[in-house]
């Protein structure tokens, strides 16, 4: 008995793979990006810092003036806004201008 193969076409199909990625463009994209978020985050933290800074300095400016405004009036000196007050009250007759109103 003898066995016989055949093949039904005589095509060979030759498959060849290649990297569309190489290592070391892997390794670019992966240090640009961690660049890019180390970036970000360290111009983050700096502005973090700077409005922390004017708060504090905001604060400061706050506090040193309550100090200084009520200095004053333990003292008994008339506060500009409370002069402001008296000039509009001769002004205008004597009459007491509303307490919500600001003078510049």
């Amino acid at each position: 008995m003898i066995v016989q193969i055949f093949f039904s076409e005589l095509k060979l199909t030759h498959v060849e793979t290649q990297a569309a990625y190489s290592a070391l463009a892997l390794l670019s994209d992966i240090g640009g990006t961690l660049g890019l978020v180390l970036g970000s985050s360290v111009l983050t933290i700096c502005e973090i810092a700077d409005f922390l800074f004017i708060l504090a300095a905001t604060w400061i400016k706050h506090r040193a003036s309550q100090g200084r405004t009520q200095a004053i009036r333990s003292a008994g000196v008339p506060t500009l806004d409370e002069e402001a007050r008296g000039w509009v009250a001769e002004a205008t007759g004597g009459s007491r201008p509303p307490e919500n109103v600001l003078y510049f």
